[in-house]
């Protein structure tokens, strides 16, 4: 059975599936739209900028982001709204990725994430989630999610979707050379595509 898959690691998997497909022209920063006029953080590409003042003074969205650890007492919303609010004004922190800490153990890539309470991706982890970056926005705060614990081999979302479907599992290319005689070419290619392993 799949369990309901988190907006994140939906949007890890259609990456890759894409990639996969080598579908990969929404990447190119000439086919994005532009950003809504209220964004913030995003250069300007004018030619004729003067970015020195933009060092001296940096404009909204530029600026620290913080590792913000997940962990340890269990998170309430009293608790992260004090955290954001010393954030802000005591440190003048711009923006936060949530992280959640893990061991040496276990895993693929990484050791497995610690438990948190309320626990990760549950529905009140969720809620809470969604509160917090609206919380953050108040404070002109953005709010990432880190992904490297999370992934294929961890033991989350991404594992369970692809024990039901093997056929998203990325793949890696591989080159390979070949002697040919002059007007002679036969190549078999495996079933992934050539010089691919699943």
């Amino acid at each position: 059975m799949i369990k309901t898959i988190a907006p994140a690691t939906l949007a890890i998997l259609l990456v890759a599936g894409l990639a996969r497909a080598g579908e990969l022209a929404f990447s190119d920063p000439a086919n994005c739209a532009p950003p809504p006029a209220q964004a913030i953080g995003f250069p300007s590409r004018a030619p004729d900028l003067d970015a020195l003042p933009g060092f001296q003074q940096p404009p909204p969205g530029y600026g620290e982001v913080a590792f913000y650890w997940w962990l340890g007492d269990p998170l309430t919303k009293e608790r992260l709204a004090w955290q954001i609010e010393q954030l802000d004004k005591a440190k003048g922190v711009m923006g936060l990725q949530i992280n959640y800490a893990h061991s040496d153990r276990g895993g693929r890539s990484w050791g497995l994430t610690f438990p948190s309470e309320p626990p990760l991706f549950s529905e009140p982890w969720w809620k809470l989630v969604g509160w917090f970056v609206q919380e953050a926005k108040q404070h002109k705060m953005a709010v990432s999610l880190s992904d490297y614990t999370l992934g294929f081999g961890q033991g989350w979302v991404a594992d369970d979707i692809l024990r039901e479907r093997p056929d998203l599992t990325g793949l890696v290319l591989q080159p390979q050379v070949r002697d040919v005689a002059a007007g002679e070419l036969e190549w078999r290619l495996p079933p992934h595509g050539p010089g691919m392993q699943p």
